[in-house]
């Protein structure tokens, strides 16, 4: 998951992103959701803007979709 994080859902390319996006869409829909919340919370992490600004989106997008992701709010405080 982690390679997916950083090397894919910022891609140059469009359809790598999407697809690093619906991969993990189904990591959470086969209720793997624990560790794409470790992954994606270590990209928030990022020092690379673009990885920042992806893994935001992909969890706006997983909410959006009805997937429940347990993320604490002291994780968001910057």
């Amino acid at each position: 998951m982690s390679g997916v994080i950083t090397k894919c859902i910022a891609a140059p390319k469009a359809k790598t992103r999407e697809l690093a996006v619906q991969i993990i869409l189904m990591y959470i829909e086969i209720e793997k959701f624990e560790a794409v919340q470790e992954e994606i919370l270590k990209g928030m992490d990022h020092k690379n803007p673009k990885i920042v600004s992806a893994c935001v989106s992909a969890v706006t997008q997983a909410l959006r979709y009805g997937y429940v992701l347990n993320v604490a709010s002291q994780d968001f405080v910057l």
